[in-house]
């Protein structure tokens, strides 16, 4: 399943390999994941480069989620440089204020 460029960058940043996680949200959050990061996380849902976690805290309503494959790889697979990305793979946040 083919991944976007942004789907690799987000899964880069948190997920990157089997030994890296990812947990958020819940009751008490002061955060929740932006739009854009849903859509990259599930995207690397789908193609089995991510999955669901065990919880590891007993906070109602958190996700927990782990890398499953290296993604380094295939950013440079794409000649993308995580540490140098063009101006159309920034702008959009992680995480954004929960509003009450």
């Amino acid at each position: 399943m083919p991944v976007s460029d942004e789907a690799l960058i987000f899964g880069y940043a948190y997920l990157n390999n089997p030994k890296c996680t990812l947990q958020f949200g819940g009751e008490g959050a002061l955060l929740r994941i932006s739009k854009q990061s849903r859509a990259a996380l599930d995207e690397l849902l789908s193609a089995g480069f991510v999955e669901v976690a065990p919880a590891t805290t007993q906070i109602v309503g958190r996700e927990y989620y782990r890398g499953k494959i290296p993604i380094g790889p295939l950013l440079g697979d794409r000649e993308i440089n995580p540490f140098a990305l063009p101006e159309s793979h920034l702008g959009w946040p992680t995480f954004v204020k929960i509003e009450e």
